[in-house]
């Protein structure tokens, strides 16, 4: 938080039409304390899940335009003129996104989530489905979310493709990503927060897969073709760990491979979980 707010409240004072709301659901750090001496308009939602806080927030503010940001990442200068400035120039858009980057990697979880590029927003425009905007760096029109009925809480993971798509084929507003409205994200560096991370990406899948039937190839059905082949990635690390003492590869290239076969069994769990979820309920 003290990184983000340092470079987002300098861009957010340059500007006379914009405020900076944090939503807080149920911090247990000094994010209140930090934000309101920043000078940000702090709210407590007590309910849990992104999806609820970003809905909090948007129902706060006050402005045509709702930026979004997420606590681990960090805006770059001018990052939010740029966003605010490409959406007012297209009125057939309801949203745009700009790029996400990593941010200095201090381990090799980290450096792992780089090299994969994980939170990308640049994937998200290529879906074989809809193009899509991962919140930690969008602007949307507010009109549009309240025609929505905002974000669903109802989603444990996926709610911001799943308001990029329902705003495409339910109000014909399009989404237009923005290359030089750029932050920076803090990749997970634990191994509890990269599983628990992975659970909540498949249960969100089977949802969206739920909802959007139409979708050409469900969240896991690629990932389970080129990517759950535990025996060889195994492999790939022993080599990688041969090859160490001469040079010839990193000690990233001997981890990678147990850390997406946790990602890979922590999605299928978060999918099993959430069929069985769906069935109970059905």
């Amino acid at each position: 938080m003290p990184a983000l707010l340092q470079a987002l409240m300098p861009q957010v004072r340059r500007r006379d039409d914009t405020e900076a709301i944090v939503v807080d659901s149920g911090s247990r750090d000094r994010t209140s304390e930090l934000a309101v001496s920043a000078g940000a308009r702090v709210i407590s939602e007590s309910r849990p899940g992104a999806a609820a806080a970003r809905n909090t927030g948007v129902r706060a503010a006050n402005g045509e335009l709702v930026v979004f940001l997420d606590s681990d990442c960090v805006p770059r200068p001018d990052w939010l003129d740029v966003l605010v400035r490409a959406l007012r120039a297209a009125p057939e858009m309801g949203a745009v996104g700009g790029r996400i980057v990593a941010a200095r990697s201090t381990n090799l979880l980290q450096r792992h989530a780089e090299r994969s590029a994980y939170i990308n927003q640049e994937e998200g425009f290529r879906d074989p489905f809809l193009p899509y905007l991962l919140t930690a760096n969008c602007c949307y029109r507010r009109a549009a979310l309240e025609k929505l009925g905002g974000f669903d809480e109802g989603l444990l993971s996926g709610e911001d493709t799943d308001v990029s798509w329902r705003m495409q084929l339910q109000l014909g507003l399009g989404l237009e990503l923005v290359q030089d409205a750029v932050v920076e994200h803090v990749h997970r560096a634990t191994l509890r927060g990269l599983w628990s991370q992975w659970v909540r990406y498949g249960w969100g899948g089977v949802q969206l897969d739920e909802r959007f039937p139409d979708r050409s190839v469900g969240v896991d059905d690629a990932e389970g073709r080129s990517s759950l082949r535990p025996l060889r990635r195994l492999a790939d690390g022993v080599w990688a760990l041969v090859l160490l003492p001469f040079g010839r590869s990193d000690p990233l290239d001997v981890v990678a491979p147990l850390l997406r076969c946790v990602e890979i069994v922590a999605m299928h769990l978060g999918r099993a979980q959430a069929r069985r979820s769906l069935r109970s309920d059905g």
